[in-house]
């Protein structure tokens, strides 16, 4: 997940995806994690993926 984070910060979008989804299968409850990757797919174009990894960020947060 951290290094997600850093690879993300150096625009390095594709592999920040790789190491949050990663991140994910070990532990899928964690919002940030989805919140993450879903700010790496809009930076990629994804919206399809973005608007997913959004909405079950803002579900495993409990927000409507």
């Amino acid at each position: 997940y951290s290094r997600g984070i850093c690879l993300a910060k150096m625009k390095r979008h594709a592999q920040a995806v790789e190491d949050f989804s990663r991140a994910i299968a070990l532990e899928p409850g964690n919002a940030d994690m989805y919140t993450w990757r879903a700010q790496t797919y809009a930076f990629l174009g994804d919206e399809v993926r973005w608007e997913a990894d959004f909405n079950k960020a803002k579900e495993l947060r409990g927000k409507p």
